[in-house]
C-alpha cells in the first residue's frame, strides 16, 4: 500500500500574526474538507494518510511561516510519502507553487522519489496552464478527485484514468472531468486527519454568536448547483444530493465523535432539493437532535416561504445566509440570479416576522453596474434593513460564466499569478473593478454601504431579530 501525504496551504493573510487566544473567537475557519474526505477514501482501503495542515501550523506558529515551512520539510521526510497531493483554491495559489517547488527539491532525496499532485477548484479551471506553469507537477485532477486519486495511488495506468491531466510526449493530456455519480456510496469524512479542536475551538464568528461561542464543524449534503449565477462556479458540475437518511447519520456521527454544538451547511443552497431538506428537518425533529446543535446554511429566496422556514427552525437551525446581491434588478438579471428583488424583500419581511436571523450578502461592482444601481441597492437596504449585511466587490471567480467571458475579452489576464488573489478573494482593494464606475466614486459607495451595513447591526443587536445570534 501507499504512503500519501495531502497538504493544504496557509492563509498568506496571516503571515506574520501572532494571534491572542481571544482573538481567535472572532475568526471563522472552514477545515479542508475535501481532503479530509480524500483521506478517509484513501485510509478505508488500506493507503497510509496524512494530512499536512499549513493554515493550522501557521496560526499555531504565531504567523512564522520559516517555521511552518520547516514543520512540513520536517513531516515529508519522516513521512517519506508515496505520492504528494496539493490542494488548489486560486486565491492561495501563490501558496501551493511555493509548496510544489518546495516538494521538488525534497523528492529527490526521498526513498520513493514521490509524485507530485494537485487538485480542486484551480486545477479543474485551468489544468493545462497548472501543468506548463508548474513543471514539477506530475499529475493535476479535473473535477472531483475521489475516485481518480484512488485509481492512481492504486497503480493503474495514468492513460486509463477519468478527471486527470498529465504530460505525454511534449503535449498535455487533458481527460474529461470525474463526478462522483452517487454521494451516498461516500465514507462520513473522518476529522481526527486535522487537529480538529483547531476548527472546533469556541468561535463568536461562525454563526454570528454574540452571546455563546460556537463549537462547529461543516457538513455538505450536495455537490453542484442547478442554478446558473454567472459569478459562480458552483453550476460547472451536474447537481446532485445525498439521501436524507444518509445526511442524518453523518449528522449523528460527527455529534458523536467530535465536540460540536453547531454545524454550517456548505451547499450552494440547502433549498436546491426542498424534498430532501423537508425530510432531514422531520427526520432531526423526530430523533430529537434539533434540541443537540442548531445549525446554519445558504439559501435562496425563491426558495422560501413560511411554512419551511417555521419547520427549518424547529429542526434546529438558527441562521440563513442569502445572496440578495443587489437592489437593482437589472444587475439581477445580468447575473442571472433567477430572484427577484420584490423576493429577496418579501424574504426579508419574513424573518422580520417570524424573528428569525439572516444574513445579507451583497455584492458591488458586477460588470456594467452603474452608479444609479448602487443607489438602487443602498435604499433597498433602508427597506429591507437586514440585521447582517455582507458587502463584498465583485469577483468573477475562476471556473464562472464571468471568468470565462472576462478572460476571452482580455479583461481578467491569467498570465500574472498575482491575478488569482484579485480574482479569487473579494475586498481585495488592489484587485481590478469591473463596473465602468471610476474607482474613487467606487471606494466611496463602498465605504457608504459598510457604514449602513454597521447602522443595521447595531439597530439589529437592540432588537429580537438577534436573540440567537
Amino acid at each position: 500500500m501507499a504512503s500519501v501525504a495531502l497538504i493544504n496551504p496557509w492563509n498568506f493573510h496571516e503571515e506574520g500574526i501572532a494571534y491572542r487566544s481571544e482573538q481567535l473567537m472572532h475568526i471563522w475557519r472552514n477545515p479542508p474538507m475535501g481532503l479530509v474526505l480524500l483521506a478517509t477514501e484513501l485510509c478505508e482501503v488500506g493507503h497510509d494518510v496524512t494530512i499536512c495542515d499549513l493554515e493550522r501550523d501557521l496560526v499555531v506558529n504565531g504567523g512564522d511561516l520559516q517555521a511552518t515551512l520547516a514543520g512540513l520539510r520536517k513531516s515529508l521526510e519522516k513521512i517519506q510519502p508515496d505520492f504528494v497531493g496539493v490542494t488548489i483554491l486560486s486565491v492561495r495559489y501563490l501558496e501551493a507553487q511555493r509548496i510544489v517547488e518546495l516538494c521538488d527539491k525534497l523528492r529527490c532525496n526521498m526513498a520513493h522519489n514521490p509524485k507530485i499532485v494537485v487538485g480542486n477548484i484551480h486545477s479543474t479551471v485551468e489544468p493545462e496552464a497548472t501543468l506548463r506553469d508548474n513543471p514539477a507537477v506530475d499529475v493535476a485532477f479535473v473535477g472531483e478527485a475521489d475516485k481518480p486519486f484512488l485509481h492512481l495511488v492504486n497503480g493503474e495506468p495514468i492513460e486509463e484514468i477519468s478527471g486527470v491531466a498529465f504530460r505525454q510526449d511534449k503535449s498535455i493530456v487533458v481527460k474529461p472531468p470525474w463526478y462522483a455519480p452517487n454521494l451516498d456510496e461516500l465514507p462520513f469524512p473522518n476529522w481526527n486527519f486535522i487537529d480538529v479542536e483547531f476548527y472546533t475551538a469556541p468561535s463568536y464568528a461562525a454563526h454570528a454568536r454574540t452571546k455563546r461561542p460556537a463549537h462547529s464543524l461543516d457538513i455538505i449534503i450536495s455537490r453542484g448547483c442547478p442554478y446558473r449565477c454567472t459569478f459562480c462556479a458552483y453550476n460547472k458540475m451536474r447537481y446532485r444530493w445525498n439521501s436524507p437518511e444518509y445526511v442524518v447519520k453523518n449528522i449523528e456521527y460527527m455529534l458523536d465523535n467530535f465536540n460540536i454544538d453547531s454545524m454550517y451547511f456548505l451547499d450552494s443552497s440547502i433549498g436546491n432539493n426542498r424534498k430532501q431538506l423537508e425530510a432531514i428537518c422531520k427526520i432531526l425533529i423526530e430523533k430529537g437532535l434539533n434540541n443537540r446543535f442548531h445549525w446554519s446554511a445558504n439559501m435562496r429566496c425563491n426558495q422560501v416561504d413560511e411554512e419551511l422556514l417555521r419547520q427549518m427552525w424547529r429542526a434546529g437551525c438558527r441562521k440563513l445566509f442569502y445572496g440578495f446581491e443587489s437592489g437593482s434588478q437589472r444587475v439581477l438579471d445580468a447575473m442571472k440570479k433567477g430572484c427577484t428583488v420584490e423576493q429577496n424583500e418579501k424574504v426579508a419581511h419574513l424573518h422580520r416576522k417570524l424573528e428569525f436571523p439572516y444574513h445579507a450578502s451583497m455584492i458591488m461592482g458586477f460588470v456594467g453596474e452603474t452608479v444609479e444601481d448602487l443607489e438602487m441597492t443602498l435604499r433597498w437596504l433602508e427597506r429591507a434593513r437586514p440585521p447582517i449585511v455582507g458587502v463584498n466587490t465583485y469577483v468573477p471567480l475562476p471556473g464562472s460564466e464571468d471568468y470565462y467571458e472576462l478572460k476571452k475579452t482580455g479583461k481578467v489576464k491569467v498570465e500574472d499569478p498575482r491575478i488569482w488573489r484579485m480574482i479569487g478573494e473579494v475586498n481585495n482593494p488592489n484587485a481590478p473593478i469591473f463596473c465602468n464606475i471610476p474607482s474613487a466614486l467606487f471606494w466611496k459607495y463602498f465605504d457608504e454601504m459598510k457604514a449602513l451595513a454597521e447602522k443595521l447591526r447595531r439597530e439589529a443587536q437592540n432588537s429580537r431579530m438577534w436573540k440567537e445570534m
